[in-house]
């Protein structure tokens, strides 16, 4: 199970594994092989109003697979779940009750700490340059609160990869599902440059993509995500120092998304007058 669930969905394990162990004190691939339901409820605290899309990838179809059962209607396996019925999945799939998994090694947690951090690092890097060249191409009074979060987000960059530096992580391979958001982020920065000047409508185009670029990678959630799983791996008064900047770093970043908000609210005023 632990093996299927990390080729289908390496990235979201991260996020998975957090709040499974929160909710239950145990990994999600161990909470899914005891109780399908339960792995629901972790999706339905993960991914709210999302967990019944995402649990066809994340539920279903890795129990389907473990077994090597076929024919078996998957939004099935998903109903049963939502609505806490271990047994009726047991009975579908033939599902033995009480199979355990032996909890991730150190190694394995290291990854994780890795893979969340240079997703968050590379989206930081990306928004900087995004934020600074709306700030310089947007011709408007509003340039100066775009400034302020390119200068922030470069500053989150700098701290993160001076944490992954000195507890020797590597940043090189974010989750493969944040892949398709940071190359839409990357053609994004690719066409500022080629601009000269930008209208406060293509603004309000651009605003909305990184809106929803930033919802699905969630730099906020990385911090989040990044503090349980460094004092879990790391020790000492370095890490100490670590959790005090992700901290900041949490609360920079609710104050740029009500920052973006006002800009994105100002400009879509003033385009509608």
């Amino acid at each position: 199970m632990k093996v299927i669930l990390r080729e289908k969905a390496s990235g979201f394990l991260t996020v998975l594994n957090f709040y499974s162990r929160q909710i239950y004190g145990y990994k999600y691939h161990v909470v899914l092989a005891r109780s399908p339901a339960s792995a629901f409820n972790v999706l339905e605290t993960a991914y709210k109003s999302r967990a019944l899309y995402v649990a066809r990838n994340l539920l279903a179809k890795p129990l389907i697979e473990a077994l090597g059962v076929i024919d078996v209607d998957i939004n099935k396996v998903v109903e049963l779940a939502a609505k806490g019925d271990d047994r009726g999945i047991m009975i579908l799939l033939g599902l033995a009750e009480g199979e355990v998994y032996n909890e991730d090694s150190k190694v394995e947690l290291y990854k994780a700490v890795s893979t969340a951090l240079a997703c968050a690092l590379r989206v930081e890097k990306l928004t900087a340059e995004i934020y600074s060249q709306l700030a310089e191409k947007l011709d408007d009074t509003l340039t100066a609160a775009l400034h302020y979060i390119a200068r922030g987000s470069q500053a989150h960059a700098h701290v993160l990869e001076h944490i992954a530096e000195t507890l020797k992580l590597e940043t090189q391979h974010c989750m493969p599902e944040a892949n398709d958001i940071i190359s839409e982020l990357e053609k994004l920065l690719e066409w500022l440059e080629d601009r000269d000047k930008i209208s406060r409508r293509e603004a309000i185009a651009i605003l909305n993509k990184l809106a929803s670029a930033e919802a699905t990678t969630s730099e906020e959630e990385y911090m989040r995500l990044l503090v349980p799983l460094l004092e879990d791996a790391f020790e000492g008064k370095t890490l100490r120092l670590f959790h005090g900047l992700l901290e900041s770093i949490i609360r920079d970043e609710e104050n740029h998304e009500k920052i973006v908000k006002t800009i994105y609210d100002i400009l879509l005023d003033e385009n509608n007058d």
